[in-house]
């Protein structure tokens, strides 16, 4: 079972990988053991398969991560059966990944709204202090294929809920902890302990560029590094915003988010 892997702490050491299902108020239910080598998204299918025989379940909402949110495994769990529905899903959803026009849709200032509110608001004009502790909301129901591939014509396209959630809160916790990672990017030019890769999607060395080229565009032996602002700005773009996709037709806006909320709030106790 132990296996070389993607470690999140960047051990260079084998793994065992662990999947853990978990009800709404984090009781653990069952749980898979793996090589450290394996991609997890495929357990998610025969553990949920266990977990509906064992507990003689009707009908079950799997609420999962980025990491578990394939394709595969949305229409694994989007099923009705005689007009019942028998299997939905809520997964977090990357605003970086989606198409460009629901990208465009997720980031445009315009559109917003609270829960039980019926005014609409602009994000360019929020008031930073009255507004600071809310999160708002936008959304729409979208027909996609988010790998990109082209679909089969026999294919049915699932149809998802797109819920996008801005924080300022949430925006300005990201600009602190980015900044942080500026600065540390900056000492590292500094000393010239630059030259390592990027370990993750967290690393200051990712806001590093080098140049080895002169004025006249000719290869040159001495390298320049600086601060990559460009990638610095692409980030930020995405500061505050967070998203979910659902199959859920009757629950509404902020029950989805309250559940996709809990479960961030279970990971965490886990810690």
């Amino acid at each position: 079972m132990r296996r070389y892997g993607k470690s999140k702490q960047h051990q260079p050491l084998p793994l065992v990988g662990m999947e853990l299902f978990m009800n709404h108020d984090g009781i653990p239910l069952a749980f898979d053991i793996y090589p450290g080598n394996k991609n997890k998204q495929p357990t998610l299918k025969p553990l949920e398969k266990k977990i509906i025989r064992d507990y003689g379940l009707d009908q079950v909402i799997v609420c999962t991560d980025a990491g578990l949110s394939s394709k595969t495994n949305r229409k694994f769990n989007d099923l009705s059966i005689g007009g019942e529905r028998v299997r939905s899903f809520i997964t977090t959803q990357s605003v970086k990944q989606l198409p460009t026009y629901l990208k465009e849709f997720a980031l445009d200032s315009a559109g917003w709204h609270l829960a039980g509110d019926r005014k609409t608001y602009n994000l360019d004009e929020l008031d930073k202090k009255e507004d600071s502790g809310k999160v708002f909301y936008k959304d729409r129901w979208i027909k996609e294929d988010f790998s990109g591939r082209k679909m089969r014509e026999s294919a049915e396209p699932l149809e998802q809920h797109l819920i996008v959630s801005f924080s300022p809160k949430y925006k300005n916790y990201q600009r602190k902890i980015r900044q942080g990672q500026i600065e540390c990017a900056q000492e590292l030019i500094r000393s010239g302990r630059y030259k390592q890769r990027p370990k993750n999607q967290n690393d200051p060395h990712r806001f590093i560029a080098r140049n080895r080229m002169t004025e006249e565009g000719e290869a040159c032996t001495k390298e320049i590094p600086y601060l990559n602002t460009t990638a610095i700005a692409d980030e930020e773009q995405y500061d505050g915003f967070y998203a979910v996709c659902t199959d859920l037709e009757e629950m509404g806006v902020e029950q989805i988010i309250r559940i996709s909320k809990k479960r961030w709030e279970i990971a965490m106790s886990f810690s």
